[in-house]
């Protein structure tokens, strides 16, 4: 028998050991989304690193996973009752920072799961705040983990890398202890009439809804207020969506300027690249959206 066959089955078996007993002090978790197809590939990846794979849609039990796709908060305090004995870490980066600019370690997942940590030690953060309302900014990076630039591509590379700084295009609030939120992408940001509404902040609400299975929140052309705020939702399998119902429900939730005034319900999955992120350019050339349901 090869090494790396023996290799692979003595990780299999210490695998099927743990997914007996449970998660255990030390044990590294990845808590994914994946679907039926993706599960093997993702599995195995853990097989590799000797990671405890959570699958959140696959694995757990109905009752465990009651508004699991509702905010991050939550999602976090639920991991962390659900596995005691594990260390939940969170995280934020790019691939322009070599994967890792932020971190929350364990010890403040509790305290402030809202947020992605604070700045890697090698890593210096800052917000510009000149296009946004006060406390919300683009989040720039600086460090010697950040590339210096686009290979052949000049004009991206001084857009992105100006200054010294790298313009992450993701919008955040960086507080005086140093926790980073993250709030939205710049570009995905709605502007309706002058206000402001980060489309991360939406979705969370939307999610939170019994019967929602997947939710994009977009920005949809107004002539009047210039853009008004859209949602695209798949429903839970077997299950009805009820828009009224819904948007009610949102309205205990956020502000009433930020609840959607237009909604597509799509049975087809929500279009994602290889990494998962949901490909808005193409939802928005996809959605036809009607008439205004508020």
């Amino acid at each position: 028998m090869r090494s790396e066959d023996k290799d692979q089955q003595v990780s299999a078996a210490r695998q099927r050991k743990r997914n007996q007993r449970g998660v255990e002090r030390g044990d590294r978790v990845l808590v994914v989304s994946v679907d039926r197809y993706e599960y093997l590939a993702v599995w195995f990846a853990c097989l590799r690193t000797r990671t405890v794979c959570v699958p959140v849609n696959v694995r757990l039990k109905p009752s465990e996973i009651d508004d699991l796709l509702g905010a991050v908060v939550d999602l976090v305090l639920r991991i962390m009752e659900a596995f005691p004995h594990a260390r939940i870490g969170n995280g934020f980066g790019l691939t322009e920072t070599c994967s890792v600019a932020t971190f929350l370690p364990h010890e403040y997942s509790a305290k402030r799961p809202e947020t992605v940590g604070f700045a890697a030690p090698v890593v210096d953060l800052k917000l510009d705040e000149s296009a946004y309302e006060p406390g919300v900014g683009e989040l720039l990076i600086r460090g010697p983990n950040v590339v210096k630039g686009y290979w052949n591509k000049p004009q991206a590379t001084a857009e992105t890398f100006a200054g010294g700084w790298l313009r992450s295009g993701d919008l955040a609030r960086l507080d005086a202890d140093g926790f980073v939120q993250i709030v939205d992408r710049a570009k995905d940001m709605v502007n309706r009439g002058g206000e402001n509404v980060y489309c991360v902040e939406v979705e969370n609400a939307l999610a939170a809804y019994p019967a929602v299975f997947e939710v994009a929140v977009l920005a949809v052309p107004d002539e009047m207020m210039g853009e008004k705020v859209g949602a695209v939702i798949v429903p839970k399998p077997k299950m009805q969506l009820d828009v009224a119902d819904l948007l009610t429900f949102v309205k205990t939730r956020i502000a009433d300027f930020k609840v959607p005034e237009y909604v597509a319900v799509r049975s087809e999955p929500l279009p994602r690249n290889p990494g998962g992120k949901i490909l808005k350019k193409r939802l928005r050339e996809e959605t036809a959206w009607g008439q205004a349901v508020r």
